[in-house]
């Protein structure tokens, strides 16, 4: 996997920062996040395009944002597998994006929801990662 595109929710209410690079601090997430996340979100270009056809009938796609997109996730991504990349050690958290449910027109049309594919992260190990870095799955920390 290679990431594409980084960005950091630096204040509340405001559009997210697209950056080239971005520090993981361990235990916490993205330095400068400010919407509570002790976790970074990892997105595929894919799913995002998928999302931008139904953005008006998605609630959570007004809401919603990815610290890192990546050009496309490798096959067999799972809960626990860890993830390197500039330095940082990550591991795929257990669970996914919560859906609104009734809240949310596209949830009420029986559409699937392409923000379920959101990956969650945790940051066992800080560093700084780019624009272009790779993602590698490690065997083990």
């Amino acid at each position: 996997m290679k990431i594409k595109e980084l960005y950091i929710g630096g204040k509340k209410g405001l559009p997210p920062q697209r950056v080239s690079s971005m520090e993981l601090m361990a235990g916490q997430g993205p330095a400068g996040e400010a919407h509570g996340k002790r976790q970074a979100g990892m997105w595929s270009e894919e799913d995002r395009e998928r999302l931008e056809s139904l953005k008006e009938q998605a609630l959570c796609g007004k809401r919603f944002f990815a610290n890192i997109m990546v050009d496309s996730f490798d096959a067999g991504l799972k809960a626990g597998d860890i993830l390197r990349s500039g330095g940082a050690v990550m591991k795929i958290a257990p669970e996914g994006k919560r859906c609104f449910g009734e809240e949310c027109e596209l949830f009420l049309s029986g559409i699937p929801c392409p923000l379920r594919s959101c990956i969650y992260l945790t940051i066992e190990t800080g560093g700084t990662i780019s624009e272009n870095d790779q993602i590698i799955r490690e065997d083990s920390l």
